[in-house]
């Protein structure tokens, strides 16, 4: 039997454990330093040689990730092609002297199938000694950083800013009662369906399935809004398996009607890669 807390594709603890992780942590205080990387640019290799060869990729990143930090701490696979790292007794220039050695670790090369594959990575760190906040914040806060990375400063490690303006503080807040949500059995999210419609008759062949969430305080709030750092939180499979069997409750009637209805329904590649999800 795979354990829950092992990733199938890299054999590294997974999001699980690292939540785990980040939970005892308010307890034993074993790390001092959080990093979540991602390699840029990932799903190019998916698309262009195939969702195996990429596999192929994480794995030999993975080995070279951990060669890197060695005995400092502890590596594990988050979603996609992400990977957070628990360090122990480092200060911000250690922590930054750390992320160089694995930045040079991505761009020394890799060789798959004989396929010469050059990566770059991106990166966000939290300084735990001063950091209020439990596992669910510490996530937060190192995502809001990587985006930071490599959005604004070409992948240069970003350091989370414990003096977040006040808008911040209120998205982080606001993300973390949609976590919740997921988890009291997917409170306050709804589905809607926009018809898929056939071009030379005007009929309705099926539909994409639209994801929304609605709250009492923070009323109405975009997918665009949340979809992107719920993606990296573990309860985005709980939000997804809900997805899935919501619509297929939904619109099973239909099928009464037309048979040949068809459902349109984003998967993400974390699903896909579950080997509950795919048996």
């Amino acid at each position: 039997m795979i354990s829950t807390k092992i990733d199938v594709v890299t054999k590294l603890p997974n999001i699980y454990a690292f939540m785990e992780a980040m939970h005892g942590n308010v307890q034993t205080k074993e790390y001092s330093a959080v990093l979540k990387l991602v390699l840029n640019r990932f799903q190019r290799i998916n698309s262009i040689y195939s969702y195996e060869f990429g596999n192929k990729v994480l794995r030999e990143f993975a080995a070279r990730l951990q060669d890197v930090v060695a005995d400092a701490g502890s590596v594990y696979r988050m979603d996609g092609a992400k990977f957070a790292v628990c360090l122990r007794g480092m200060d911000n220039a250690q922590v930054e002297a750390l992320y160089e050695r694995i930045q040079k670790a991505a761009h020394s090369g890799l060789e798959i199938d004989f396929i010469p594959i050059t990566m770059t990575v991106s990166a966000g760190a939290v300084m735990l000694e001063h950091f209020a906040g439990d596992e669910q914040d510490v996530l937060a806060a190192v995502t809001d950083a990587l985006a930071e990375s490599k959005s604004e400063y070409h992948g240069d490690l970003v350091f989370f800013d414990a003096n977040l303006e006040e808008d911040v503080r209120d998205q982080m807040a606001m993300l973390n009662t949609i976590t919740k949500n997921v988890y009291e059995n997917c409170k306050g999210f709804y589905l809607m369906y926009q018809p898929i419609i056939k071009p030379a008759t005007g009929e309705i062949s099926g539909a994409e399935v639209l994801l929304r969430w609605r709250h009492d305080f923070y009323g109405e709030v975009s997918p665009a809004d949340f979809i992107p750092w719920i993606e990296n939180n573990p309860c985005f499979l709980n939000l997804g398996d809900w997805v899935l069997r919501k619509a297929m409750e939904d619109c099973k009637a239909l099928l009464d009607i037309s048979p040949d209805f068809m459902l349109s329904v984003n998967i993400a590649y974390s699903q896909l890669e579950r080997e509950e999800f795919r048996s």
